[in-house]
């Protein structure tokens, strides 16, 4: 929703596939994993001007008490020249000098998304080309959310809203 205006306008294609994800919950932060899915976005969105961008959240592995996942974010925009990819992640780099001018954004966003992997014990993943667009997966272990789980966030939001979650289950 948060980008469906910029892309009403545009010629872009934009779907959200799930697949092969058999797992109803699990635990993680879900403000974070938002906000790394958005940053992904936001940069598809900014650098596609035709085409599609696809949105894919994939379980990749179930083992006893936790999930693999791979979320990726691909788009058919201008791409990336692949030496680039390896400075991307530095805060306030990119990779042309006139990408503020043109496109907007501090360089930022992908430090900030990268930290918030790393600190989730996840990879990130960059495949791109000039002129045919990139794809960016996150891969990520998470537990999954058992019974009582799901019992203690039910407590929890029957408790008056200045409480702090200290557990966040999120629906797949």
């Amino acid at each position: 929703d948060m980008f469906a205006k910029n892309l009403e306008v545009r010629p872009i294609r934009y779907a959200v596939n799930f697949e092969d994800v058999t797992v109803d919950y699990v635990i993680g932060d879900e403000l974070r994993l938002d906000q790394v899915v958005i940053n992904f976005l936001s940069n598809a969105v900014k650098f596609t001007s035709e085409g599609e961008i696809i949105v894919t959240f994939r379980q990749m592995m179930l083992h006893e008490d936790t999930v693999d996942l791979m979320i990726s974010v691909r788009d058919t925009g201008i791409g990336m020249d692949p030496a680039y990819v390896q400075r991307i992640f530095r805060p306030f780099d990119q990779e042309h000098s006139d990408t503020v001018k043109k496109y907007g954004g501090t360089g930022l966003g992908m430090a900030i998304t990268d930290q918030i992997v790393k600190l989730m014990g996840g990879d990130i993943v960059i495949h791109t080309a000039p002129g045919k667009g990139t794809e960016f997966s996150v891969f990520l272990q998470l537990p999954l959310a058992k019974e009582n789980d799901l019992l203690e966030i039910e407590k929890q939001e029957e408790l008056p809203e200045e409480t702090e979650n200290t557990v966040s289950v999120f629906h797949g």
